[in-house]
């Protein structure tokens, strides 16, 4: 279950937290009153910040997708995505790291993102106008893989994983928006059911993204690309 979320907004945004506010059936605090649960969404300017209420010290967090371009070179990424792969479905999106990366090297991005705050802040950041670019390239659909990969046609050439996966002794500490991911949806979703549905419907790849240490999603890769701190398992689908 999500933990509680409250909305909060300046006079200039009113309108668009209310309806976020219904969509979300999420509660819309006055300006006086204080959010009871640990996050607050609030509404600046042309900013959709994320609070958490009970770590002062935690700067609000606000999706950025200009920060998620990186350069081609030899990325990992890029290379475990194979010759041809025109549509890629990214169906652990999260805060569209990977699905921006991929968008902006020429993919088709299909991202799909479960949880209704994160997906939310997404779709607030690509309507600005500074990410227009990214809009003819990148779709978001908030739903859970599980249901939404099955019926996307044509079948998309990739669809590519990145399930939350428990920290190692040796690891660095997770970044802040993996610390506010983890918070705010929980440990991720069983990937089993999502493994098997990408493998009956992706018509060329499934890749996978692991650390160095983890064990393999499933037996049966074909191959695999690797960075400094994490691997591409890559498969063939049925």
């Amino acid at each position: 279950m999500m933990p509680p979320v409250a909305i909060k907004s300046d006079s200039l945004n009113a309108g668009q937290a209310n309806a976020l506010a219904t969509s979300l059936d999420l509660r819309l605090l006055e300006d006086h009153q204080m959010p009871a649960g640990p996050f607050l969404l609030e509404f600046k300017g042309d900013r959709l910040m994320l609070h958490m209420t009970g770590s002062p010290r935690f700067r609000p967090w606000i999706v950025d997708l200009r920060k998620h371009r990186r350069s081609k070179g030899r990325d990992p990424l890029l290379r475990a995505m194979g010759p041809g792969a025109g549509h890629v479905v990214d169906a652990t999106a999260g805060w569209c790291v990977d699905a921006v990366h991929l968008a902006v090297s020429g993919f088709r991005v299909t991202a799909v993102e479960q949880d209704r705050v994160v997906a939310a802040m997404l779709k607030h950041a690509l309507d600005q106008p500074v990410n227009r670019e990214l809009v003819d390239r990148m779709e978001l659909v908030h739903g859970d893989s599980t249901r939404v990969i099955p019926g996307i046609r044509p079948r998309a050439d990739v669809i590519y994983l990145d399930p939350m996966y428990p920290g190692h002794p040796k690891s660095p500490a997770p970044r802040k928006g993996m610390r506010i991911l983890r918070a705010l949806v929980g440990p991720g979703q069983d990937t089993r059911d999502l493994f098997d549905q990408a493998m009956r419907h992706a018509k060329k790849r499934v890749v996978v993204k692991r650390p160095h240490h983890a064990d393999p999603i499933a037996s049966g890769k074909v191959g695999e690309t690797r960075g400094k701190l994490v691997r591409f398992d890559i498969y063939k689908p049925h």
